[in-house]
């Protein structure tokens, strides 16, 4: 069963990403924000910007996203 970041809870999902050496920041570009990630040392800025009033439902989007992925690749290579 593939996981969906919809099913991840918050806290698992930024502890998921913390271990695996994934951070989510935001950084600000004029008068909104950019979500930026760090994966590892590899930096990537995501182009859609949001307002101040977005940018945490932004970043826990994200935080939820890489967890998800991280989590399935693990079960793929479990099974393997």
């Amino acid at each position: 069963m593939i996981l969906k970041p919809k099913d991840i809870d918050i806290n698992q999902a930024i502890a998921v990403c913390e271990r695996n050496g994934v951070h989510v920041s935001s950084t600000p570009q004029g008068r909104k924000f950019v979500v930026q990630v760090n994966d590892n040392g590899s930096t990537i800025t995501y182009e859609a910007t949001v307002y101040a009033h977005r940018i945490n439902s932004a970043i826990k989007s994200t935080w939820r996203f890489h967890a998800a992925k991280i989590l399935n690749q693990k079960k793929e290579a479990d099974a393997q």
